[in-house]
């Protein structure tokens, strides 16, 4: 049994349990991502990376696969990678309740992806100090 905080999860039926039946095939998480130019690219750089790398993992993109898919489909999947566009998503909370591998963005993409997301809670609005992700250091505070 996963511990769940709250209700996050707990209305998928009890069918939806991890269950890779799909091979070397990884669920890529709907986003909203898909609507910008960077679809593209990082469906090439997915392909490539695994070429290169010699990676046998088989990208499945969630909205190629239709408007609905039952959970009990997603849980058949490898792993799922997901690229948040907004940090009140409930796909982290379902997948995890169905007990599945989940991949994420190392903090700094996710923090180059913010930058690229004019929409969601995650959308970049002014001067932000602080932790400097892309470099892994920290800045100075204002003024200094």
């Amino acid at each position: 049994s996963i511990p769940l905080a709250g209700k996050a999860g707990r209305y998928l039926p009890a069918s939806a349990t991890w269950l890779p039946t799909r091979g070397a095939e990884v669920l890529v998480g709907r986003s909203r991502l898909s609507e910008t130019s960077f679809d593209p690219q990082f469906r090439t750089l997915f392909r490539e990376f695994a070429e290169a790398n010699q990676i046998p993992l088989v990208p499945v993109f969630q909205q190629d696969l239709g408007s609905y898919v039952a959970y009990e489909e997603l849980c058949r999947f490898r792993a799922v990678i997901i690229v948040a566009q907004d940090l009140g998503l409930h796909k982290f909370t379902e997948h995890y309740a169905m007990a599945m591998p989940i991949w994420v963005p190392a903090r700094s993409w996710a923090y180059r992806l913010q930058m690229l997301i004019p929409w969601g809670m995650v959308s970049y609005s002014g001067n932000w100090r602080g932790k400097d992700v892309t470099k892994e250091r920290d800045l100075p505070p204002r003024g200094q």
